[in-house]
């Protein structure tokens, strides 16, 4: 279905998801990219937990960096003026601050960490209110979402601990949102498809 907006732009409407003239699933390879990015970071963080605290700040940082990075070419591409463009910013802005200084302190990395996966879940969460009331995939994604949410803020509210449990707690918290975003671009690949084969 083809709508138009205040202003007349385009706006394509597929199973309850709307985008202003760009389709749904023209960014879901910058999702499935993060994806690929967290579950790397999570792995990382797995099978070497005896890290040091600068050499985890550094994969982190680098990972953040990624992520931002990659979030904000595809919100740029989109045509994003708004909320699509937090979760990148927060994402450069936390992994510039663990690259330059590695060397901080645990609950730093604990409270950066947190905090990212705290606007993580909650992006994911209003992001999943774009799909459908009756779409399996907005139970699923709000589900996550809340998870990696609630996942943010006991990292960001955490006193502190041993730094092989710290990073073990990163590396697991990194596959769950690896997990999540895989899904999600799966998702807005599906409804590109959907939109695909409605176009004459």
């Amino acid at each position: 279905m083809v709508d138009y907006d205040e202003s007349g732009r385009e706006i394509i409407t597929a199973r309850g998801y709307r985008v202003g003239n760009v389709p749904p699933g023209s960014v879901w390879w910058s999702f499935l990219l993060r994806g690929v990015f967290a579950t790397a970071l999570g792995l990382f963080a797995l099978l070497w937990p005896t890290l040091s605290v600068s050499v985890l700040a550094l994969a982190v940082g680098f990972y953040l960096i990624a992520d931002g990075t990659a979030g904000l070419i595809a919100a740029l591409r989109a045509g994003a003026r708004d909320r699509a463009l937090l979760q990148p910013v927060v994402s450069l802005a936390i992994g510039t601050v663990l690259v330059l200084w590695p060397e901080g302190s645990l609950q730093l990395l604990l409270a950066a960490f947190g905090a990212w996966l705290g606007v993580v879940g909650l992006n994911q969460v209003l992001n999943a209110r774009q799909f459908a009331a009756g779409d399996p995939a907005r139970t699923a994604l709000l589900a996550i979402g809340a998870i990696v949410a609630l996942l943010g803020l006991v990292l960001l509210l955490s006193p502190g601990g041993g730094l092989v449990l710290i990073t073990w707690a990163i590396g697991l918290a990194a596959l769950v949102v690896g997990a999540h975003l895989s899904f999600f671009a799966l998702q807005l690949r599906r409804l590109q498809r959907g939109l695909d084969v409605r176009r004459p």
